[in-house]
């Protein structure tokens, strides 16, 4: 049984003719052909599915749809435009374009010095009881 509802999309109102039972997540990817939200792992768990329902963050796979009516649903499509870019900062390259990491308070490039050692991890000497455990073959 299908039901028309109503709730405002990335600022513009829609209405869909939909079971009322069906996940946000399928009416906004299938009937809306969006493409965002991403399907993840359909337990509500992982985030792929967030979208912001009334500013509140919300996993679509779980919410029914019925529940979203006249209400105001954002995905990451609507979140700003070229024009108006959302207010909270992206994350920036380093000028230098490679990877870095934080060391301290500077940003270093990631090369050879700053990588952890794997050698010098292997060849570290094992403690004797697990070296006795080892010829014993107990464990």
């Amino acid at each position: 049984m299908t039901e028309r509802i109503a709730f405002e999309l990335n600022g513009k109102t829609r209405t869909v003719e939909v079971a009322p039972d069906a996940p946000l997540l399928y009416v906004l990817r299938n009937e809306l052909e969006l493409n965002n939200p991403h399907f993840g792992c359909g337990l509500a768990q992982c985030g792929a599915c967030t979208v912001h329902v009334d500013g509140a963050p919300t996993r679509s796979c779980s919410l029914p749809v019925s529940a979203a009516a006249r209400t105001k649903v954002t995905t990451l499509a609507g979140l700003g435009t070229p024009e108006h870019p959302h207010p909270h900062p992206h994350p920036r390259p380093s000028p230098s374009g490679r990877a870095a990491h934080r060391q301290g308070e500077r940003l270093q490039p990631l090369t050879r010095q700053t990588r952890p050692n794997r050698r010098a991890w292997r060849e570290t000497p094992v403690p004797e009881r697990l070296a006795d455990r080892r010829a014993s073959r107990e464990w």
